[in-house]
């Protein structure tokens, strides 16, 4: 897919870290850097949503169980 790294943000990283520093923390806030930081935003959305361990709070906000 041509210019697939402007749109994904890598998932598999991302749960990673949040699993290593889940209960250190009450909540952290993200920035995202990319070109097209609203599509990135939608699609890491999308593909969060097929992880077990996430629970969704509300369409932007999520925990980590």
């Amino acid at each position: 897919m041509h210019g697939f790294k402007k749109y994904r943000i890598a998932k598999r990283p991302l749960i990673t870290f949040l699993n290593e520093i889940k209960g250190t923390v009450p909540q952290i806030d993200c920035m995202i850097e990319a070109k097209q930081k609203d599509e990135a935003l939608f699609r890491l959305v999308e593909d969060l949503r097929h992880y077990s361990e996430i629970e969704w709070i509300d369409r932007a906000s999520f925990y980590v169980r």
